[in-house]
C-alpha cells in the first residue's frame, strides 16, 4: 500500500465484494425499475438481523440489512437480502407517506425508525421477513422538525429537533422520558455501555448541533463533556457536519458535505483524521450524508449524493516523523495512528535491519513517541551516518490481515 494513499477507511477485499463497492442510481434502478430513482439521499443505518441469523454457523455474521432514506422521492431503500434491493414508501402504506425523511436508526430485532421532517413526525417501521411494514408516527405536538435519530439497546429512541432546539428521548412506544438541550441540532449517535461491541463501554451521547458548526458530548447524566468545532478542524474551514456514526473503539465518524470528506474523532472528540477529498475515484466523496458502521466487524457505510460507498475501517498514520537530539543522544520517532493499529518500528543502515524498536505493539489512535538510543539490536552503539525510519502498521479490526502499510523517514546521527 503506497504511503500516500488515504487508508483510514479501505475498501472490502475483492472476494467478499467482487468488487462493487460503490452504490450508483443505474445499479439501483437494475433491481427497482422506476423506482429505482435516488434523490437527496440523507441518513442510513444497519443492522444484522436476528430473525436472518442462523446460530449454527458464523459465515453469515456480516451479512447485513441497510435503510437508506431517500429524501427526495420520499421513500426508504433497503436490501431485504443479500441479493434484492426494495423500496418502502406511501405506496406500500398510506400512513407510511414520507416527506424529506431525514435521519434513520435501526435494531437488530426489525425496528427501524425514520425522522419525517416534512411531517414532523417519527415514523417506527418493522422489518419481518424481508420486508418493511408500519407500526407506528408520533408527530405533533412531540416534535416540531426531527432530523436525526438513534437507538440505544434499552429501546429508546433519541430524535434530534432541529427547530425546537433539543434532542427527545422516547421509548419505542413513542413515550417521552427526557430531553437534551442543543442549540439546532442535527445528526445524532448514541453509545451504550451494555453494547457487546463498544470498547470502552462508556455511555455517552453524541449531537451535531448549533446549525452543522459543533458537535457535543453528553455522559450518562446529561452533561455535556466535550465539544468540537468545524472551523477548527486543520485546513478546513469550510467544515460542516451532519450525520454520525461510532465504531468498535467508540472512534466518532462525521460526515461533511461541503468539503466532501469525513472526519475522525476519538471517543472523547479529540481530532484525529479527515478522509476523503472531492471526486469520483478512490477514496472520494461527493457531498457525504448518511453513515453507518456495523461495529462488530467494521463494515462502513457512506452515503453521498447519487449514491453510496462501502467501506472498512482502516488504519493510517496523520504523521511520522523522526528527529535526533544531540543533547539526550537519541532520536525520537513520533508516530500519529489514526486507528488502532498493530505497529512495528525498525532502524535500518544501508538497507539492513540493526534495530528493531517495536514488533508488534498495539497503539491507539493519537499521538505516540518511542525513542532509540542509537544502539543496535546487539547493544553497541552506531556511529554517525543517515538512517532510515521504516514504520509498518497493520489494523486490528475489520481490514486485519487483508493489508500493511509501510512509511519510511530519514534522520541524521552527527
Amino acid at each position: 500500500m503506497d504511503e500516500s494513499f488515504p487508508t483510514t477507511l479501505v475498501y472490502p477485499a475483492f472476494r467478499h465484494t467482487w468488487g462493487i463497492f460503490r452504490v450508483t442510481e443505474s445499479l439501483v434502478a437494475l433491481f427497482l425499475g422506476d423506482r429505482g430513482r435516488i434523490d437527496d439521499p440523507q441518513g442510513v443505518a444497519v443492522a444484522r438481523l436476528k430473525e436472518r441469523d442462523d446460530p449454527a454457523m458464523n459465515r453469515d455474521d456480516d451479512e447485513v440489512t441497510l435503510y437508506a432514506a431517500n429524501a427526495g422521492a420520499g421513500d426508504i431503500l433497503y436490501n431485504p437480502s443479500m441479493s434484492a434491493l426494495a423500496a418502502f414508501g406511501g405506496t406500500e402504506d398510506a400512513r407510511a407517506g414520507l416527506l424529506r425523511p431525514r435521519g434513520i436508526a435501526a435494531d437488530d430485532d426489525g425496528h427501524v425508525f425514520v425522522a419525517d421532517a416534512g411531517h414532523a413526525r417519527l415514523v417506527h417501521l418493522l422489518c419481518r421477513g424481508g420486508r418493511l411494514t408500519f407500526v407506528a408516527a408520533f408527530g405533533p405536538p412531540l416534535f416540531s422538525e426531527p432530523f436525526g435519530v438513534a437507538l440505544d439497546r434499552s429501546k429508546n429512541a433519541y430524535t434530534t429537533d432541529r427547530a425546537r432546539n433539543r434532542v427527545v428521548i422516547t421509548s419505542y412506544d413513542g413515550h417521552p422520558s427526557g430531553t437534551l438541550d442543543a442549540p439546532a441540532p442535527t445528526g445524532i449517535a448514541v453509545n451504550d455501555s451494555t453494547d457487546p461491541w463498544s470498547c470502552f463501554k462508556a455511555r455517552a451521547v453524541y449531537v451535531v448541533c448549533r446549525d452543522s458548526a459543533e458537535i457535543w458530548r453528553f455522559d450518562g447524566r446529561g452533561q455535556i463533556t466535550a465539544r468540537v468545532r468545524a472551523a477548527d478542524l486543520p485546513g478546513r474551514p469550510r467544515s460542516r457536519f451532519v450525520y454520525l456514526a461510532i465504531d468498535y473503539c467508540d472512534n466518532i465518524y462525521a460526515t461533511d458535505p461541503a468539503t466532501h470528506a469525513v472526519h475522525k474523532f476519538d471517543r472523547n472528540l479529540v481530532y484525529l483524521t479527515t478522509f476523503g477529498r472531492p471526486g469520483t475515484g478512490d477514496a472520494q466523496f461527493i457531498s457525504p450524508r448518511g453513515i453507518a458502521i456495523h461495529r462488530r466487524f467494521g463494515q462502513v457505510f457512506v452515503v453521498e449524493q447519487g449514491g453510496a460507498q462501502y467501506y472498512w475501517v482502516g488504519a493510517d498514520l496523520r504523521f511520522l516523523v523522526a528527529t535526533f537530539d544531540p543533547g539526550r543522544g537519541e532520536v525520537q520517532v513520533t508516530l500519529f495512528p489514526t486507528e488502532r493499529a498493530f505497529v512495528r518500528v525498525g532502524i535500518y543502515s544501508r538497507g539492513r535491519l540493526i534495530r528493531t524498536l517495536v514488533m508488534r505493539w498495539t497503539t491507539e489512535p493519537g499521538p505516540e513517541q518511542i525513542p532509540w538510543d542509537l544502539t543496535d539490536d546487539q547493544g553497541r552503539r552506531v556511529g554517525a551516518g543517515t538512517y532510515a525510519v521504516r514504520v509498518e502498521i497493520e489494523p486490528t479490526y475489520s481490514s486485519y490481515t487483508h493489508f500493511k502499510k509501510k512509511f519510511e523517514r530519514t534522520v541524521e546521527i552527527r
